[in-house]
């Protein structure tokens, strides 16, 4: 992968003429994505996949203070002080450090 996020592809020929071909692709963009939300107490436990170690969880468009499970640190963030708050109905994202947005998830608990 290069440093731009694109990933060279090379081969082609023998080892003696070196490479004849190349191509450039995109890498694969990993949406977080949602898989359920529970609470307990003063916390809000959000799982799922693809979440980076920066992930932040966003209750109704407002960004928690979000930690990682240092367990499932790609599957589960946990809200501080954000268990009492949500309630049924509530839209729930995580946003990764790229910009990139989960569909948003209906809390149902």
């Amino acid at each position: 992968m290069l440093q731009n996020g694109k990933v060279l592809i090379a081969g082609g020929g023998n080892v003696s003429d070196g490479l004849h071909n190349g191509e450039l692709f995109d890498a694969p963009i990993r949406l977080p994505k949602i898989t359920s939300a529970s609470t307990s107490g003063k916390k809000l436990f959000v799982t799922g996949k693809n979440f980076e170690p920066a992930a932040v969880i966003l209750l109704n468009g407002k960004e928690l203070k979000t930690s990682i499970d240092v367990q499932n640190p790609t599957t589960t963030l946990i809200g501080k002080k954000s268990g009492k708050g949500v309630k049924p109905g509530d839209k729930l994202q995580v946003r990764n450090l790229n910009g990139k947005l989960s569909k948003k998830f209906t809390f149902s608990n």
